[in-house]
């Protein structure tokens, strides 16, 4: 992310977690976008996302439309979610608000 910060030709930086990445780069002020595979289906773990996207606490993060999401990664979501191996999902995204 440092390097991300000092290169004006870096116009989008993806991190993949774990929880402690994730956190790492939530706490930087240009993390502004989320992107999030929301599964329906409880799984045993121990390790969560850091955040609770869609919980009234959390104002301060939006989920924005499919289609915002569609225009801003190039491709089709589809709309509801979708189901593999008997577990569905849903792509979304999430956008913070000052």
């Amino acid at each position: 992310l440092r390097y991300a910060r000092a290169r004006a030709d870096v116009a989008r930086v993806f991190v993949m977690g774990g929880a402690q990445i994730y956190d790492a780069a939530l706490r930087v002020p240009e993390a502004r976008r989320v992107l999030l595979t929301s599964i329906a289906r409880d799984f045993d773990c121990d390790v969560f996302f850091p955040l609770r996207l869609g919980d009234d606490g959390l104002t301060n993060w939006v989920r924005r439309p499919r289609e915002e999401l569609e225009r801003w990664t190039g491709q089709d979501v589809v709309e509801g979610g979708q189901e593999e191996a008997g577990t569905r999902y849903e792509f979304q995204m999430w956008e913070k608000i000052d």
